[in-house]
């Protein structure tokens, strides 16, 4: 049966969930005790015997016990439920006796390892506060690390869930988050990269069972990170979480005297440590280049349901006629490359521009250039990834810079790696000029952020294009940059002032160093015309 795109997304989901954590008042471990339907036949010693009411004592009917039992959660059926999907289930619940600070502070730190949160609305008698304030810590941290993919259940008795929903919203736009209501769902909030689902726990005949809860997660965490590269991330996490143990025997305590020795004969800590990490990078790429991880990951069939639903809303067929196209020549040049594909290039960016299809060209421009920033820079102030507090870049090869003078020009550090620890004195550093002329296919592009702003720029290949300037180390023996309202710059020896736009991948800037090293070395002599044309008077 062909898979949609939809079903890629859920196998990549269930190999990447691991761990859920249930924070709930009201768990049980043990079996609810079922009366008997009936009435109960009187044991034999009791035959004759008058019938005779305790005093003062009621007895529940089977309604006011069903009412009682519906916040409860059974632990036991819920935990089974995630083992069967590979998925460890941990559990917190709150006592009477345990302090509020304790349990936000307990619930956070599980959050950071768990991929599930299960949540419900009242840790207290009737009170909403504990609850809010654990999920508002959770989400308070995930922003200082600049997001994260978070899904989060809230499973509650308590009615109706879209009051509930609009409560929580409230209460975060005072903390200052963006936290969007569904119009469509009156059950989901979104806050950035965070999916909170208000579910109805199981009562009489309405509600979800605990058994259901892991494949709604699923389900649920699928519908976030749904698209061709989480899935392959999705795959590759999940590969290297199962081969954990694996890397770890591999690297075991026998290995530690040679790499002390390494340490040794270097002499420098920084050069060591770059040394482990290209080991330990070394370990997970042999794990992921096994076929049985990835082998099958972005295929042509995988492509092909992912283009069938990108393009399945209902004005994309219109969309792609005026733009010159059809879905299965749209197709056919993504499969195969054939056609005309700077059109088709850019009709593949009509669905996320569907609202206003004449704004394509602006949607292609801005995602293509964040694409790009993607697939260079390994870090840049304020970009994809985080950077650590107190955290201070170094200039090395591939530091992309900025000097503001009479004009503002930008430039690539292309320093050897090795000559920019152990730094005793003053050193000059060289920088290749990257211009912002019109892109050239024969030379290397980047996108940088400046600011606001993003610069398409080429590496000059010109002779000038080379400068070189003087910087002082630190204790470290390294040129650490320093921090100036939010920013970073490398002040030069001679006051000269480099602001820091990121660091791109070392092996490109290496690359390009090679490339610029090597225009640069070219012999020009004089020579017959005719012979340098190749023994023919054609051009």
């Amino acid at each position: 049966m062909k898979l949609t795109f939809k079903d890629y997304g859920l196998k990549a989901t269930e190999r990447f969930l691991k761990t859920a954590i249930v924070i709930d008042d009201e768990i049980i471990a043990e079996q609810p005790v079922k009366i008997p339907e009936g009435e109960l036949e009187q044991p034999p010693f009791a035959a004759g015997m008058p019938e005779q009411a305790q005093a003062g004592v009621t007895v529940p009917d089977s309604t006011q016990q069903a009412t009682e039992r519906d916040a409860e959660v059974q632990i036991k059926p819920l935990a089974d439920a995630f083992l069967d999907k590979r998925i460890v289930c941990g559990v917190l619940k709150p006592e009477v006796s345990d302090n509020d600070d304790q349990v936000v502070d307990r619930a956070v730190r599980a959050a950071t390892v768990a991929d599930i949160i299960i949540i419900d609305w009242y840790l207290r008698p009737n009170q909403d506060n504990l609850a809010r304030s654990i999920l508002g810590k959770i989400l308070t941290e995930d922003r200082e690390l600049n997001g994260r993919l978070r899904l989060v259940i809230v499973y509650t008795s308590a009615d109706p869930l879209a009051e509930r929903r609009t409560a929580l919203a409230k209460y975060l736009r005072k903390a200052k988050f963006d936290a969007v209501e569904d119009p469509n769902d009156d059950t989901l909030l979104m806050i950035g990269a965070c999916r909170v689902r208000f579910v109805r726990k199981k009562s009489l005949n309405v509600g979800m069972t605990v058994e259901d809860l892991p494949d709604f997660a699923v389900a649920e965490f699928a519908k976030h990170s749904n698209g061709l590269l989480a899935n392959f991330a999705l795959l590759g996490i999940a590969a290297l979480r199962d081969a954990t143990h694996h890397i770890l025997a591999n690297l075991d305590s026998g290995l530690d005297t040679a790499f002390v020795g390494h340490r040794m004969l270097l002499g420098h800590d920084t050069e060591a440590r770059g040394f482990a990490m290209n080991l330990f990078l070394l370990q997970i790429k042999g794990v992921l280049s096994l076929p049985k991880h990835l082998g099958g990951a972005l295929g042509d069939e995988e492509l092909t349901a992912w283009f069938d639903e990108r393009f399945g809303y209902p004005d994309a067929d219109a969309h792609l006629e005026a733009a010159g196209t059809t879905k299965d020549q749209l197709r056919d040049s993504v499969l195969k490359g054939s056609g005309k594909l700077d059109s088709a290039h850019k009709s593949l960016f009509l669905p996320a521009s569907k609202d206003d299809p004449t704004k394509v060209g602006n949607v292609e421009k801005e995602l293509s250039q964040n694409f790009a920033r993607f697939a260079t820079f390994v870090r840049e102030p304020d970009g994809f990834n985080s950077l650590p507090k107190e955290w201070l870049p170094t200039l090395t090869l591939g530091s992309v810079v900025k000097l503001v003078g009479r004009k503002t020009r930008y430039f690539l550090c292309v320093q050897p790696a090795c000559d920019t620890v152990r730094i005793t004195e003053d050193r000059y550093f060289p920088f290749i000029e990257l211009v912002t002329k019109n892109p050239a296919k024969l030379t290397e592009n980047l996108v940088i952020r400046d600011g606001e702003k993003r610069v398409i720029v080429r590496v000059s290949t010109s002779a000038g294009s080379r400068l070189y300037d003087k910087f002082k180390p630190d204790a470290s023996q390294t040129v650490h940059a320093e921090s100036e309202d939010g920013k970073f710059c490398f002040p030069s020896t001679i006051d000269h002032v480099y602001w820091w736009l990121g660091d791109i991948d070392p092996l490109k800037a290496q690359r390009i160093a090679t490339d610029v090293s090597g225009s640069l070395a070219r012999v020009g002599i004089d020579e017959y015309e005719w012979l340098r044309l190749g023994g023919s008077a054609r051009k």
